[in-house]
C-alpha cells in the first residue's frame, strides 16, 4: 500500500486570488490536462520573473464532469506539493509551492522555456537522446533511492532547458508520484496513460513493482526518442520491435531491451539502468548499420563486449 497521508501545512492557504494576490499577469495557456490548465504568469512588479502555475478547480460542478471529489482532489494536491516541494535534483521540476485559494488549488513552479519532449521529439537524434536518457535515469533513480514513485512518465511530463547538446530534461507531472513505505514493494495499482503502462500493470494482477513499472516507462521513453514518436494508445512488445531497429547502436539497444523486458523480474531497475547508461558514451550511440541490421549477431561483436565486460547479467536480454 502507498503511503499517501496529505500534509495540509506544506501549501499556502490564501483568501483571495493567487495571482492578484502576488501581482502576476497570466500570459497564456501552456497545458491543459485532466487535473486542470497550466498557466504562464509573469510579474508585474519585477521584470522578468516567470512561473508556470498549475490550477485545480475545486468548483463542485468542475469536480463532478471530472468525477472526483474534493478530498481525492486534496489529496492527490497535498501529495505532489509534498513530494516536489523537498526535492532538491537538476533534472527534477524545483521552485514549486503549493497554494489553496478560493475555488481552486495551485501549483506554482519554475517555467522552463522550450516546452515539453513531446513537442519537440522530431528534432531529437542520437546525440540528444543519448543525453535526454541519462538526465533521466538519473533522475528516476535519485527518485527511487528515496522511495518515490513517478507513476506516469511520459514525454508530455519531462519539460526541456537548453539548447543542443545542452539540452536537458526536467521531470514534472507527480500528480501520480507517491512515496513507498519502508519494507512494502508492491502496490494494486500502477499507471495512468495507455502506451506507458508495463504489460504486468495492464494485465491488472493483484500487485505489481510500481518502481519496475517505472523502469518500463523509462523504457518506452527512450523508443519514443528513437522512432521520433509517441506510441500508440495500448501497450506493444517494445523489447521485440528493438531487436530489429537497424537505427540503433548495440549498447542503446542493449539498455532498450533491459528496461522494455516484458518479465518484471528480469527487467532492471534504476540503479543497474544508470551504470550501464554511465559506460555508454556519446560515440557509442552512433549506429554501426552493418552490424545493426543482424542484430542477433551484432551484440556479441567486440566493441559492445568490451564495453559490458563485467556486466554479464544483460548478456540475458540479447534475445528476449
Amino acid at each position: 500500500m502507498a503511503s499517501s497521508e496529505p500534509d495540509e501545512l506544506c501549501a499556502l492557504h490564501l483568501q483571495e486570488d493567487y495571482f492578484e494576490f502576488f501581482e502576476f499577469h497570466v500570459e497564456g495557456i501552456l497545458a491543459t490536462g485532466r487535473s486542470g490548465q497550466v498557466f504562464l504568469a509573469s510579474s508585474k512588479k519585477y521584470q522578468g520573473i516567470t512561473r508556470a502555475v498549475k490550477i485545480i478547480s475545486t468548483k463542485t460542478g468542475d469536480l463532478k464532469m471530472r468525477g472526483l471529489t474534493l478530498e481525492q482532489v486534496k489529496e492527490a494536491f497535498y501529495r505532489e506539493v509534498g513530494i516536489l516541494k523537498y526535492i532538491n535534483h537538476q533534472y527534477i521540476l524545483s521552485g514549486v509551492n503549493g497554494v489553496v485559494c478560493p475555488d481552486y488549488l495551485a501549483l506554482t513552479m519554475d517555467y522552463c522555456n522550450h516546452g515539453t519532449l513531446a513537442s519537440r521529439m522530431r528534432v531529437v537524434d542520437d546525440g540528444k537522446m543519448y543525453v535526454l536518457t541519462k538526465c533521466l535515469i538519473k533522475a528516476i533513480e535519485f527518485l527511487h533511492s528515496r522511495r518515490i514513485v513517478h507513476g506516469d512518465i511520459k514525454p508530455t511530463k519531462i519539460l526541456l532547458i537548453g539548447e543542443g547538446l545542452q539540452l536537458r530534461p526536467v521531470v514534472a507531472g507527480f500528480s501520480a508520484a507517491y512515496r513507498l513505505p519502508q519494507h512494502c514493494n508492491l502496490v494494486s495499482t500502477y499507471g495512468k496513460t495507455a502506451g506507458f503502462i508495463a504489460p504486468e500493470a495492464k494485465k491488472k494482477t493483484d500487485y505489481v513493482d510500481p518502481l519496475k513499472c517505472d523502469s518500463f516507462a523509462v523504457g518506452t521513453v527512450m523508443w519514443c526518442m528513437i522512432q521520433r514518436r509517441c506510441p500508440p494508445d495500448f501497450t506493444k512488445n517494445y523489447a521485440a520491435e528493438a531487436l530489429h531497429y537497424p537505427i540503433v547502436s548495440d549498447l542503446i539497444r542493449y539498455l532498450l531491451l533491459a528496461l522494455l523486458c516484458d518479465d518484471p523480474t528480469r527487467r532492471i531497475p534504476m540503479t543497474e539502468a544508470l551504470r550501464l547508461i554511465n559506460i555508454i558514451s556519446l560515440e557509442d550511440c552512433k549506429p554501426d548499420l552493418r552490424s545493426s541490421l543482424q542484430p542477433e549477431r551484432s551484440l556479441g561483436q567486440q566493441n559492445c563486449a568490451e564495453k559490458i565486460s563485467g556486466y554479464s547479467r544483460y548478456e540475458k536480454y540479447r534475445m528476449i
